[in-house]
């Protein structure tokens, strides 16, 4: 089994319409998610979580899949041998 690792920094979210963009690209638990956090820069942590977890995914070659929640809520994929960690 090969790790990668990807990372990505807040600051590519400069702009009300980088957040926004972002913002409909993840789902729509972590948008209501995202909706409950205060301070702007655990907001912006939290959209780049995961949407950087979709664009790795992709790169995987999962385009479609389904997460569950596992134990202390940590999420894992359900039809998949990928383990991720965020």
């Amino acid at each position: 089994m090969q790790t990668k690792l990807y990372y990505a920094s807040t600051d590519i979210i400069s702009s009300p319409a980088d957040f926004d963009r972002l913002y409909h690209k993840v789902s729509h638990e972590r948008q209501q998610k995202v909706n409950r956090i205060r301070y702007e820069k655990d907001k912006k942590l939290s959209l780049l979580a995961e949407y950087l977890m979709i664009r790795a995914f992709k790169n995987e070659g999962i385009m479609e899949f389904s997460l569950k929640k596992g134990e202390k809520d940590k999420p894992y994929l359900k039809d998949e041998s990928l383990f991720f960690n965020l």
